[in-house]
């Protein structure tokens, strides 16, 4: 016997060898909805054979199903700085044939958020949901944004939800921390005890991102410190002062330090003895 079965214009056919006069014979097919539009449809049975057929017709109704579509992912701002914190705007869409409860997950690096549609998502409609991330303060280069809508409803058969669901990535563009560096140390001199050293500090912002730092100066007979803030590329010179003592002649290195970093700069400068008299000899007449 061979059964032929159409339905949704696909046609399955089985055929059993070997039946008897009088057996009853049971067949099993699967065929596929997934691709069929909702609503009633009919399954056409043929059982043809030698000098007779059989033919049956069967209804099934489709159920209609949601379908989550990701319209649009808005990342503010993009690129952005360390410790800056970037919203996230995401465009979900039910592009399916019935309502249903939207879970939208959003992972910023290691971090994850969630976002439910509790009303329900009508279809053809649109709902926009917010997320909000902090950059890690350390962080620069990239940072990958998953966005993933799926389909809240246990009715419907997992594989079906997860065909269904909406999915988009998207990258954050993180710019490099403000990075002091000293370019140059400079100081008048020789100077005399007594007198102030002029040094001169050449800063510039090497980083991606405007910030403010530190600049001191230490060495044997005092130190100075100037805040100093630079954009982006930006430098600048920055002067610093040590006052000498009467005491103080010799030769000292005053050492340049900025922010947080361990990079020094150096310098020498030379500390003259005051002038000094002396009564060498005493005379008179008479």
């Amino acid at each position: 016997i061979k059964f032929l079965k159409t339905f949704t214009s696909a046609t399955y056919s089985e055929s059993i060898a070997g039946v008897q006069p009088g057996e009853t014979v049971l067949v099993r097919e699967e065929m596929t909805t997934s691709a069929a539009a909702p609503g009633s449809r009919e399954v056409v049975i043929k059982a043809p054979s030698d000098g007779s057929q059989f033919e049956t017709t069967e209804s099934v109704f489709i159920e209609p199903l949601p379908h989550i579509n990701i319209l649009d992912t808005e990342i503010r701002p993009n690129p952005a700085n360390p410790g800056q914190k970037v919203e996230i705007q995401v465009e979900v869409k039910n592009i399916g044939d019935t309502s249903t409860l939207v879970e939208t997950k959003a992972t910023f690096g290691d971090k994850t958020q969630f976002d439910l549609i509790s009303s329900g998502l009508e279809p053809g409609n649109t709902e926009s949901q917010q997320f909000s991330f902090s950059v890690p303060e350390s962080k620069s280069g990239e940072i990958k944004i998953d966005v993933t809508s799926r389909i809240v409803n246990n009715l419907i058969d997992k594989d079906l939800r997860q065909q269904r669901k909406g999915s988009a990535s998207q990258t954050v563009k993180v710019r490099q921390p403000a990075d002091f560096t000293i370019q140059s140390v400079s100081a008048n001199g020789p100077v005399t005890a007594g007198e102030s050293i002029k040094i001169t500090a050449e800063i510039k912002n090497t980083g991606g991102t405007s910030g403010t730092g530190t600049v001191r100066l230490n060495s044997q007979i005092g130190s100075d410190s100037q805040q100093v803030s630079l954009n982006a590329g930006q430098s600048r010179s920055i002067p610093l002062t040590l006052n000498t003592q009467p005491g103080d002649a010799g030769r000292v290195t005053p050492t340049v330090s900025v922010g947080g970093t361990d990079t020094t700069k150096q310098t020498n400068v030379e500390i003259r003895a005051p002038a000094g008299f002396t009564i060498q000899s005493v005379s008179a007449n008479g």
